[in-house]
């Protein structure tokens, strides 16, 4: 009866602080459709709901914090959950609950809806080493994704805009103009660039236009050299780690939010409208927005390079959930 009670009234919250947040998220994308020229009614919603679904996976552990904060709090000023615990219910019914919401909340958005909250480009990312090789005239190697010629049954043609990524990772890019393909695959770029260099090191200028020729064992011939192969052996091993990488993040999301769930749990708790009520809502809500400035701040470190991706995002979903349990714990036994 308690679970279910608090399941529902959860549940309730969660829609009505997702309402609220996504209608403050929608009034930058307003603002700027104000002023761009739309081509139609569906183009027009397209531009101003775009933003959102990667908005909302960043935004997510911070919103069911707010709603366990808001239900939570309301229910014990009310004097329900003091008439609970001195009926006996422990802590655990409580952290149930918001275990349960925040499961599913967050299953849906690292489940059905992850490919559509994901950025534009993000599968070409994941597939930047699959696809053919080659090399410029500096000697760097280079790596055409299988996203840009998919729909093409040979090489790119003249004229098509191509993107190729930087081997090993050196997470550059170089973009260009097809300006010719020659019969042994070699590829002549107008107007080339190159770009995101993360060490800040000086991009050596590439003579223009830019002249690629096809690795051998890369690109369909049978002939590979002991550098082709390392290359490759590298680039399928690299290819590999991003994979593993995006799956731990993918899967330690719900215990992340969950985690978080349960630490602001305890606050929500103590709010009884007698000592230090406005103190506690304005802390937990201060928390709430930290949380969400410290996951900002990890993810921009180790999309960087600083930490490894594979280990971090399942380590920090890992910590909140513990230290979530833990505070949970800390709590039931100060309240006996």
């Amino acid at each position: 009866m308690l679970v279910r009670r608090l399941l529902l009234l959860l549940s309730g919250y969660a829609i009505a602080v997702g309402l609220v947040l996504t209608a403050i998220m929608l009034v930058p994308a307003l603002m700027n459709s104000l002023n761009a020229r739309s081509a139609g009614l569906q183009a027009w919603l397209s531009h101003v709901f775009a933003p959102l679904p990667g908005l909302w996976l960043i935004l997510l552990p911070t919103a069911l914090m707010l709603t366990v904060l808001i239900a939570i709090s309301r229910l014990n000023l009310r004097g329900e959950i003091r008439q609970w615990r001195a009926a006996g219910a422990s802590v655990w019914p409580f952290a149930l609950s918001t275990a349960l919401v925040a499961l599913l909340i967050a299953g849906l958005m690292a489940g059905p809806f992850w490919s559509w909250t994901q950025p534009k480009g993000a599968v070409l990312v994941e597939t930047e080493n699959t696809g053919p090789h080659f090399i410029d005239e500096l000697g760097e190697l280079w790596a055409l994704p299988v996203s840009a010629t998919a729909a093409q049954s040979d090489e790119p043609s003249a004229g098509a805009v191509i993107g190729l990524f930087s081997l090993p990772p050196a997470r550059r890019t170089l973009t260009g103009k097809v300006a010719a393909v020659h019969a042994d695959g070699t590829i002549v770029l107008q107007d080339a660039q190159v770009t995101g260099d993360p060490a800040g090191e000086a991009v050596p200028a590439r003579p223009q236009p830019v002249r690629l020729t096809p690795q051998p064992g890369a690109t369909g011939q049978n002939v590979q050299n002991g550098t082709d192969a390392a290359n490759s052996t590298q680039s399928q091993s690299q290819s590999q780690t991003r994979v593993f990488a995006g799956l731990g993040y993918r899967l330690s999301y719900p215990a992340l939010v969950i985690g978080l769930s349960l630490l602001i749990l305890p606050l929500a708790l103590s709010i009884d409208g007698k000592r230090w009520t406005l103190l506690k809502i304005a802390a937990g809500c201060l928390l709430a927005l930290n949380i969400l400035f410290l996951l900002l701040m990890t993810n921009a470190l180790v999309r960087a390079g600083f930490w490894d991706e594979s280990w971090f995002f399942p380590l920090r979903g890992a910590m909140a959930l513990g230290l979530g349990l833990l505070v949970l714990t800390l709590f039931e036994e100060r309240a006996a």
